[in-house]
């Protein structure tokens, strides 16, 4: 497992789509970030990532999409599946992957307050379980990502199958009215 877990950390942070996934998570936090908390002083962190927690519908997606389907399509899952590791082990290594790359803006993010709480008081516990609460909102929908890209060998089609059901999950609340 740690050999998979490694393989795929450093696939991702050697591919661009990890890096571009991080940049966009990060720079979409940065601006709401800087117009509700800095300039009109809401001392809720809560705000920015609810408001992130919305492009997380087709940022997880598009890390997820290549974890089995890209497998499958260069047939090196036959490979892998071969090798001397159970297929737990197989499908564990990589969603560790997935979560120590979805887990770097969340780092970040966990210093937000930390800026926030120089200009004013902050409730710091409130804060973290919001940030936490995230963590695993993101971690969910890689897990669903995850299970997209295995029942398929296209990527396009996992990501936009994950994508459909993270947004139909996203606008439940909405969508029960109608139904």
């Amino acid at each position: 497992m740690i050999a998979i877990y490694k393989r795929e950390t450093a696939s991702m942070l050697r591919s661009m789509i990890g890096w571009v996934v991080i940049a966009v998570l990060l720079g979409i936090a940065g601006i709401y970030f800087t117009n509700g908390n800095l300039n009109y002083g809401l001392p809720y962190f809560g705000y920015v990532l609810s408001s992130v927690s919305f492009f997380l519908v087709f940022l997880c997606p598009a890390l997820t999409m290549r974890t089995f389907a890209e497998e499958k399509r260069q047939k090196t899952d036959q490979l892998l599946l071969t090798a001397p590791v159970s297929v737990g082990s197989i499908v564990m290594g990589k969603y560790l992957a997935l979560l120590t790359v979805f887990a770097i803006p969340t780092g970040i993010f966990a210093l937000y307050p930390l800026i926030l709480n120089q200009y004013g008081a902050v409730p710091m516990a409130e804060t973290y379980a919001t940030l936490l609460a995230f963590f695993l909102l993101g971690a969910a929908c890689l897990a669903v990502g995850m299970f997209f890209s295995s029942i398929t060998e296209n990527q396009v089609i996992a990501f936009v199958a994950t994508v459909v059901t993270l947004l139909v999950s996203y606008l439940m609340d909405g969508l029960k009215t109608f139904v």
